[in-house]
């Protein structure tokens, strides 16, 4: 965060600075395509000195988020671009989550299939990680499930906002969802699971009854195609 770009020798002769836009103040907070690409920033300018309150840049932090989220919905794998490019529209809508625009379990299992033959075909890992809400009967019986389908929406763009451009998240029903790591490793999934674990505990959802404080069980297996049938994993 720079309070006034003119009295910080950083910027102060930066033509942004110095001619139009006059740039007074900036705050930003980098976008990344999950945890390998850096694609930007989303940033907060005005033409006069200001400060940043702790709640404002809490919520400059919590659009990068939302802006990452998206960004990864669009940054699809290969075994996803193709099976949209091959469906029609009332098929894709078929194979879609309605509360939270994730693949449903008939698309999460097409995908899975296709992602065990590329896998097979580059003798590769794969990892596949089941993930239930902790005490979600519970959020749903206290506060009706209005309130928990926003806990399934926020929570599911906490968990995509530190996944891997090309892993795969799906709701397979009810609150459990299946999470689809391609050439990941038991080392990898678990670093990338410490992530989703600690993203989440440091992240009470947002909801119409007030930040939901949320917990996940998951259980992950790594397979290696040429040793596994996919029809063994079913």
């Amino acid at each position: 965060m720079v309070e006034d770009a003119t009295q910080d020798e950083r910027f102060a002769d930066n033509p942004l600075v110095t001619d139009e836009p006059f740039i007074r103040f900036y705050a930003g907070y980098p976008l990344n395509l999950g945890q390998d690409i850096h694609v930007g920033t989303l940033c907060a300018i005005d033409r006069v000195p200001r400060e940043l309150s702790a709640e404002e840049q809490e919520i400059l932090y919590d659009l990068s988020k939302m802006v990452e989220s998206e960004l990864a919905a669009i940054a699809l794998s290969e075994a996803q671009i193709q099976l949209i490019e091959e469906l029609d529209e009332l098929e894709r809508v078929a194979m879609v989550d309605s509360l939270t625009r994730l693949w449903n379990r008939l698309g999460i299992e097409t995908l899975l299939k296709r992602e065990w033959e590329y896998a097979t075909r580059k003798n590769s890992p794969i990892s596949i990680v089941m993930i239930d809400f902790d005490n979600f009967k519970q959020i749903n019986d206290q506060h009706g499930h209005l309130v928990g389908d926003e806990v399934l929406q926020g929570s599911t763009r906490l968990i995509i906002s530190v996944l891997r451009s090309y892993d795969i998240l799906g709701r397979w029903g009810g609150d459990e969802f299946m999470l689809i790591l391609p050439g990941s490793g038991r080392e990898q999934t678990a670093v990338l699971l410490e992530r989703i674990q600690a993203t989440i505990a440091q992240n009470p959802v947002p909801t119409s009854a007030g930040p939901m404080a949320i917990s996940l069980s998951m259980g992950e297996s790594v397979y290696l195609p040429t040793r596994v049938k996919h029809s063994s994993i079913g």
